[in-house]
């Protein structure tokens, strides 16, 4: 009986040594680079949030008017698919009051503007005057003043393209009025990109490549 208390103290002991040490003992060490990493992960690689610090910078203001006006005709061609995509699926069809008659957006709408602006400006800027720029303006007015009321709704990327070709227009039409005509055009190359990137058409690396091919010409 006492042979057997003895134990049982022995085992006692033995177990509430092992619980001290247990507890006593320092906690693992962690790697600190580690630790930083992980704290500090951006949700894309770094090189990619560095080279696209894009809706702030306005460095293309620093290219002479046709330069920017290529460059925003360009965005806009390679943001046209997001448009091309949404009309495919569906007619656009819309009324801005309700007793008002049914308006349809022809889907080659911003095509024919992009090529139309495209075509007469190679060399010089288009004239304000231009006819058939002023008809694709014209085009758009009915459409924008509905996204404006709410009579017409689109998707978020979408509503970006077609904005974005509706200010290229606008911009020539406001030419004569500095800085107007200007602050048009970096509306528009915001909106086109912000169109891409929404719409995961590229990623923003390459859309940072792409303007990289012009910023390196300043």
């Amino acid at each position: 009986m006492n042979t057997v208390i003895i134990m049982l103290l022995i085992v006692l002991v033995i177990v509430l040594t092992w619980q001290q040490i247990r507890f006593r003992a320092p906690a693992p060490l962690v790697n600190d680079a580690a630790e930083n990493t992980i704290a500090v992960l951006p949700s894309v690689p770094a090189n990619e949030e560095k080279s696209i610090n894009l809706l702030e910078d306005v460095w293309w203001k620093a290219m002479d008017d046709v330069e920017q006006l290529h460059l925003a005709l360009n965005l806009a061609r390679k943001a046209l698919p997001v448009w091309e995509k949404y009309t495919t699926t569906q007619q656009i069809i819309y009324r801005n009051s309700s007793t008002g008659p049914f308006n349809k957006i022809d889907s080659q709408l911003l095509q024919a503007a992009i090529e139309e602006m495209q075509l007469h400006s190679r060399l010089q800027y288009p004239a304000s005057d231009h006819k058939k720029i002023n008809q694709c303006y014209y085009n758009f007015v009915s459409p924008v003043l509905a996204l404006q009321d709410g009579a017409w709704s689109a998707p978020y990327p979408v509503k970006k393209i077609f904005l974005a070709v509706y200010n290229i227009l606008k911009s020539i039409l406001e030419q004569n009025s500095l800085p107007g005509f200007e602050n048009y055009l970096t509306t528009a190359i915001n909106q086109s990109i912000d169109c891409m990137e929404v719409s995961k058409l590229y990623s923003r690396n390459e859309i940072a490549g792409f303007l990289e091919s012009y910023k390196s010409r300043l």
